[in-house]
């Protein structure tokens, strides 16, 4: 592993604190970086204190960091050739003890999750339930690594800021607000649940982008009061319920009637091949073409998460 500097190793784990990282995944600095005082003291002041962050992790999971944290450091030598255990931060070790005796978190709360971006983008927060499992029900609930995939797409392939884009089945509104954060200043969020939606407008205002992100219930193929101008339509995990997909593919042809030179980018997590084929058979049935890529995050990283299961970058476009 290449040698890393203090605030090069206090970056990369203040992206995965503030993305609330499983404590036991998440990747600690080396020892020797662990061990020194100025690492510990800025990195206190970085992630752990008061004025740190105006959306901070829960206490209980600060706890469990601390813990990993601290048993590291207590379990590196302060040299190859000293058994003495090295020092730890005072403030650390203070704020440890004080959270011990905290009130336990309900997992099922809501919590402030907060998304990283590369300098000198501002990040992206976002109230959401981490711990959840992926299944039917859980939309708009946390952000699914298709969403993580997508976001990091649009970063390395930023749209103009004069790009009209719309989101469909937006969730938490990750990708929208990365377009947001791009300074793309016209995007419509977009989702068939009224509940989904409420908290699509608060992870909006969370991050005062009101100004460029609209949000708006809708179903897909439902009816249309007038032509949408649109120049970019993307969309993260709307393909994982085989009942839904003749109604995005639908929604996609209407999309391109009214809008023949519209790009539209959607991210897949391949949970089912079945299922997707079921996408793929309706899109070539009425006249659609796919272009798929599997999706390899990008070095250096942008959003913490692991690929468990294949996700796929999908190009739609209509068939010539």
């Amino acid at each position: 592993m290449a040698e890393v500097s203090v605030q090069e190793a206090i970056h990369l784990f203040k992206c995965q604190y503030f993305q609330l990282i499983e404590p036991r995944i998440i990747e600690f600095p080396q020892p020797n970086i662990l061990q020194q005082p100025e690492f510990q003291e800025a990195l206190y002041e970085s992630l752990f204190s008061p004025a740190a962050s105006r959306h901070p992790p829960p206490e209980r999971y600060t706890a469990r960091v601390l813990k990993r944290l601290i048993s590291l450091i207590e379990g590196s030598p302060s040299s190859p050739a000293s058994e003495e255990t090295p020092e730890i931060n005072s403030d650390l070790l203070e704020l440890y003890t004080t959270l011990l005796f905290s009130s336990s978190t309900d997992p099922t709360q809501k919590s402030s999750v907060t998304y990283t971006l590369p300098h000198p983008l501002e990040a992206v927060t976002i109230l959401e339930t981490p711990s959840l499992i992926s299944g039917l029900g859980t939309t708009g609930l946390r952000t699914w690594e298709a969403a993580l995939a997508l976001g990091e797409y649009l970063l390395l392939r930023p749209p103009l800021s004069s790009t009209k884009v719309l989101e469909l089945g937006a969730g938490t509104g990750l990708v929208s607000l990365v377009a947001a954060r791009l300074g793309v200043r016209s995007i419509l969020a977009t989702d068939g649940d009224e509940g989904v939606c409420e908290g699509l407008r608060k992870n909006v205002g969370l991050n005062s982008l009101e100004r460029m992100v609209r949000v708006e219930k809708r179903r897909w193929a439902g009816p249309r009061e007038c032509p949408e101008v649109v120049d970019m339509v993307v969309g993260a995990d709307v393909t994982y319920d085989a009942a839904a997909i003749p109604y995005l593919v639908a929604e996609l042809v209407w999309l391109f009637t009214e809008n023949p030179m519209v790009k539209v980018v959607i991210s897949a997590t391949i949970r089912n091949e079945e299922t997707f084929e079921v996408f793929r058979k309706k899109c070539d049935e009425i006249g659609l073409g796919l272009s798929e890529s599997v999706w390899v995050p990008p070095r250096p990283r942008v959003f913490w998460y692991s690929i468990g299961t294949e996700i796929r970058i999908v190009e739609v476009s209509v068939k010539k």
